[in-house]
């Protein structure tokens, strides 16, 4: 079957286990409102350097944002999810902990570290038949490298040391945690820049996470539905394969927040896969890849 699947600029903020350099006083904000979602997952292996290495295939982190930031307060993040599986030991969460976000050189050069503040994790090594508990106060985890700096989603790049709390003497005084994660949402995440998504919903006004027919020669709308707390204008949008997808009718112009754009339409000209891009005023957009058969 033929689809139309949605590839959302989204982005977010957030790490596990711990955190990254705390920045001197200055303004730091995501642009995103009190309570917004944002959500991570590890991109390979994470591995914390204990008596032994434990290494977890798989690990994601969720929560909210608990205030807006400003300039002289750093974005705190209230962690809801925080897992590692598939790891050569039984690693536990024994609490999630918080975040916060801090600007890195300068206002709006989209780019961060991070802390982490009450984490707690416990790692048993059944070879050595030992527990090793680790926890966070206000500990540096490492860099948070903003979307308009990788030209796609946020990064998080873990390089900490995380003391040990609790468990065996063997476990040594601390232990090193590294890894990486991508932000999954939303996209764009920059600090001190510009955050938020902008979705694209189908015909019946849901968002495009799955299959979807779009037949040639038959017209279809296109609608944006704005997720961010700004204000959106959408000063133009194009098909990159014009021949195969053909944009027409009135552009949307401004979206409110939490509101849609149902103004844009689009044909399937021949057959083939084109992607629908927006484009606005505060450099966040939606991508949309169009299959038409």
């Amino acid at each position: 079957m033929k689809m139309f699947k949605l590839f959302v600029l989204a982005a977010v903020a957030a790490a596990a286990l711990s955190s990254f350099a705390v920045a001197t006083a200055s303004a730091t904000t995501l642009n995103l409102a009190r309570g917004y979602p944002i959500s991570s997952e590890a991109e390979g292996t994470t591995v914390l350097h204990s008596v032994s290495k434990v290494e977890c295939s798989e690990s994601q982190v969720a929560g909210t944002t608990a205030n807006e930031g400003g300039a002289t307060e750093t974005v705190n993040i209230t962690i809801e999810t925080l897992t590692f599986s598939g790891c050569n030991a039984t690693v536990t969460v024994l609490k999630k902990g918080t975040l916060a976000i801090h600007t890195s050189g300068g206002s709006a050069n989209n780019n961060g570290t991070l802390t982490s503040t009450g984490a707690e994790v416990t790692a048993y090594i059944s070879a050595l038949g030992i527990d090793c508990i680790y926890s966070t106060n206000n500990t540096d985890l490492g860099t948070v490298t903003g979307s308009e700096t990788t030209g796609s989603s946020a990064t998080l790049d873990i390089n900490a040391s995380i003391p040990r709390t609790g468990g065996s003497f063997f476990c040594g005084s601390a232990a090193e945690w590294t890894g990486a994660y991508k932000v999954t949402a939303p996209n764009p995440l920059n600090v001190d820049g510009n955050s938020g998504e902008i979705v694209g919903l189908d015909d019946a006004g849901l968002q495009i996470v799955n299959f979807y027919t779009r037949t040639v020669g038959k017209k279809y709308t296109m609608k944006w539905f704005n997720n961010t707390p700004n204000k959106i204008t959408i000063n133009n949008d194009e098909s990159t394969k014009p021949t195969i997808v053909k944009t027409e009718g009135k552009q949307c112009g401004e979206i409110a927040a939490g509101k849609t754009c149902e103004t844009r339409e689009y044909t399937c000209a021949e057959k083939g896969e084109s992607v629908l891009i927006n484009y606005e005023n505060v450099k966040i957009r939606g991508i949309a890849v169009v299959e038409c058969d």
